[in-house]
């Protein structure tokens, strides 16, 4: 039997396959850096930018803007006191009508005098008696008839007769009612025949020269003037008067937190009534302002007043705002913002503060905004 022919296998040289090992993942790597580069980056840096919000601004610049504060209230008068009756009787005689324009010490109305200029006779017939008592007392008295004491006595005599006849005269007085100062009777309590007794309430007199306008102001609001500051009167129907502060309450109200104030306006002729609606306007110092459309307020989860704007790198940020007046064409001014800013007035209530954006103007943008656009994007 013959041995079996063994088979010849030639090995591969194993530089070459070192070789080849290398060149494959060479050519892999080469690969890769052709394809993810002009693929694989720009999609990543195409989603990023598409997650961005795109949002309309526009560039606002703040104006010196003329400032008042307004508040609203109503007219009244300066003074009013609630006549009371001093003497007891029948009213006798109408003398003024409500509503009119009365002096200091006119008579309104008098009383029944009845008996009252008797007693006041027999009063002084009793003091001069009295009197010649005392003097007769005084002559006794030298002699030594009559001690000190009963001519202490005699004296005391006159005085009590004396205070008798001047409260006769003050209640004879008394039964003509009179004007305690210049005004307008509002109102009378009484008519002809009607029986008075002392302290009943018979008539109103009210003071409308100077007239006060009355308000309130809140916590900020009083901050921003004081007395004696100059402050304009409107009222329907009549035209405006300028007076001044004349008082504000140093505490404010526990239910309202407000401080009540008057403005002291002339009123010589009483044209103007008590109890009209009215509006103080009180001249702040001019405030720099943007004039902004109210669609783009907007609020903070406190609630607070404000609105959006995107900084140089195009980051969201909430300003607090104050509105300072409203204008004709139903935009409004607003303060508590930079000099410049650009402001969202698209999208506002899809960003939030801290957000970066891609911003885009208004169609309507000036050729200076076009520039600041370009140097933006």
């Amino acid at each position: 039997m013959q041995p079996a022919e063994k088979t010849s296998h030639k090995r591969p040289n194993r530089s070459v396959l070192i070789a080849i090992i290398f060149a494959t993942i060479a050519f892999v790597w080469i690969l890769s850096g052709q394809f993810e580069e002009p693929e694989t980056l720009p999609a990543k840096k195409q989603a990023t930018e598409y997650q961005l919000t795109k949002v309309e601004v526009k560039q606002s610049m703040a104006e010196s803007k003329a400032n008042e504060l307004v508040l609203r209230g109503r007219t009244g008068y300066s003074r009013q006191v609630e006549l009371k009756s001093e003497a007891e009787g029948t009213v006798n005689t109408i003398k003024a009508e409500r509503g009119i324009r009365v002096k200091k010490g006119q008579a309104l109305f008098v009383l029944d005098i009845d008996d009252r200029y008797e007693r006041l006779s027999q009063a002084e017939a009793k003091l001069r008696e009295l009197q010649s008592v005392y003097e007769a007392s005084k002559k006794l008295a030298k002699e030594g008839f009559r001690s000190s004491t009963q001519l202490a006595a005699a004296e005391a005599n006159i005085r009590e007769a004396e205070a008798n006849v001047i409260a006769l005269k003050l209640e004879i007085q008394n039964t003509k009612v009179q004007a305690p100062f210049d005004g307008v009777l509002n109102d009378r309590m009484v008519e002809e025949g009607d029986f008075v007794k002392v302290g009943d309430i018979v008539a109103e007199i009210v003071d409308l020269d100077p007239l006060y306008v009355l308000a309130e102001a809140n916590e900020d609001e009083v901050a921003k003037f004081s007395v004696g500051q100059v402050g304009l009167a409107a009222i329907p129907g009549h035209e405006s008067l300028q007076g001044k502060i004349h008082y504000i309450a140093v505490r404010g109200k526990e239910q309202t937190r407000t401080f009540p104030l008057e403005l002291e306006i002339p009123n010589p002729n009483h044209a103007i009534p008590a109890g009209l609606t009215a509006e103080i306007k009180i001249k702040l110092n001019p405030v720099m302002a943007h004039n902004i459309s109210p669609a783009i307020l907007t609020l903070s989860d406190d609630g607070i007043v404000g609105v959006k704007t995107v900084n140089e790198d195009n980051m969201v940020a909430f300003n607090p705002v104050e509105i300072v007046d409203d204008a004709p064409n139903g935009t409004v001014w607003i303060s508590g913002l930079p000099q410049m800013v650009r402001l969202v007035v698209v999208g506002q209530e899809f960003i939030k503060p801290g957000e970066k954006v891609i911003p885009t103007y208004q169609q309507n943008i000036s050729q200076g905004q076009q520039g600041q656009q370009g140097q933006d994007n």
